[in-house]
C-alpha cells in the first residue's frame, strides 16, 4: 500500500501520524495532570484537618491541666467567692 504512494505522501502520512501520537501523549499527560492536581488539593485538605485536630487535642490537654492544677492548688477554697460560698 505505501510502496504505491510518492515520496511526499508517504512522508505527510508519517508525519500526520507523529502528530496524532504527540496529541495523545499531551492529552494523556493533562489527564494526569488534572487527576494529580484533585490528588494534592485532597492530601491539602487531610493535613488540615489533621493539624486542626492536633490543635484540639492540645487545647483539650491544656485545659485539664489547668484545671487539675487549679483543683490541686486549693485557690478556690481561699478566694472571697469560695469563702461565701462556704458560709452559705
Amino acid at each position: 500500500m505505501l510502496n504505491k504512494m510518492k515520496i511526499t505522501t508517504r512522508l505527510l502520512f508519517g508525519f500526520g501520524v507523529l502528530m496524532l501520537l504527540i496529541v495523545g501523549v499531551v492529552g494523556l499527560s493533562v489527564y494526569t495532570g488534572l487527576s494529580t492536581k484533585s490528588s494534592v488539593v485532597e492530601l491539602a485538605r487531610l493535613k488540615n484537618n489533621q493539624t486542626l485536630n492536633q490543635q484540639i487535642d492540645k487545647r483539650i490537654y491544656q485545659a485539664r491541666f489547668r484545671l487539675w492544677w487549679f483543683m490541686a492548688s486549693g485557690y478556690l477554697l481561699r478566694s472571697p467567692i469560695g469563702a461565701a460560698s462556704r458560709r452559705a
